[in-house]
C-alpha cells in the first residue's frame, strides 16, 4: 500500500489496477477480513485520490488535465469487495471507521466544490461512493448526527 502513496503520479493508475486484481480472489478478502486490514488498503486509495484531486484543484491551471473518476471507480470496487464476503465488516476496526469518515466528508467537499476543473462525472462517481457507504445501516451508525441534517442522508 505505501507503493500507492509514494509512485509518481503516471505508475499510480497501474498500481491501482494491480491493487484491484490482488483483492479479487476470495481467500485474499477472508485474509483481510481476519487481519482487520480493509480499513488500511481502502485509506491507502482514498489518499490516492485526494492527493491527485486537490493536487489539481491548488494548481489552478487550466491547462492541467481534470482529475477523472477512474480512482474513485476503483475505490468504490474495493469497498465493494470489502463488503462482499461477509458483509460489512469496516466498523469493527478503527481504520474502517476512519476510512468511512474520511471518505464521506472528502466527496461532500468535492460535490460542493465550484472548482472549474471538477467534471460532472467525477462528483456523479464521489456520489456513488457516497451511495455505497450510507446505504449500509451500520456504515451510516458512525456518521455524526450533524451529517444526516446537513446532507439528508436517510
Amino acid at each position: 500500500m505505501n507503493d500507492l502513496r509514494t509512485a509518481k503520479p503516471s505508475e499510480r493508475r497501474k498500481l491501482l489496477s494491480r491493487v484491484v486484481l490482488f483483492l479479487e480472489p476470495v481467500h485474499l478478502q477472508g485474509l483481510l477480513h481476519q487481519w482487520g486490514t480493509w480499513g488500511l488498503v481502502l485509506n491507502s486509495v482514498l489518499y490516492l485520490v485526494k492527493a491527485d484531486i486537490k493536487s489539481i484543484l491548488i494548481t489552478k491551471k487550466k491547462k492541467q488535465k481534470p482529475p477523472t473518476s477512474d480512482y474513485v471507480n476503483k475505490l468504490i470496487t474495493i469497498l465493494l469487495l470489502a463488503d462482499k464476503l461477509n458483509g460489512p465488516r469496516l466498523q469493527f476496526h478503527g481504520t474502517g471507521v476512519d476510512f468511512i469518515r474520511k471518505s464521506v466528508v472528502f466527496g461532500i467537499e468535492m460535490i460542493e466544490s465550484e472548482h472549474e476543473l471538477m467534471e460532472m462525472d467525477l462528483k456523479i462517481n464521489i456520489g456513488k461512493l457516497i451511495t455505497v457507504i450510507v446505504q449500509k445501516r451500520v456504515y451510516c451508525e458512525l456518521l455524526s448526527q450533524g451529517m444526516y441534517t446537513k446532507y439528508n442522508f436517510l
